[in-house]
């Protein structure tokens, strides 16, 4: 089995293969949504809210 650092190594050489796949301007589009935060999108759909504090933390019944 393979250590930590070489599996890396070939995910990152694997990553960089899709990315010299794909068409310049869309493969430029990829690298930019990594490097600048402000160019990330939120899918609402795969972050579901799970309250994590009891709705009456806190509270005391007098």
């Amino acid at each position: 089995m393979k250590n930590q650092s070489e599996q890396l190594a070939q995910e990152k050489i694997e990553a960089r293969k899709r990315l010299l796949a794909m068409p310049p301007e869309e493969a430029q589009k990829q690298v930019e949504k990594t490097l600048y935060p402000q160019y990330w999108e939120l899918s609402l759909e795969d972050n579901i809210w799970e309250e994590s504090i009891p709705t009456y933390y806190g509270e005391t019944d007098t």
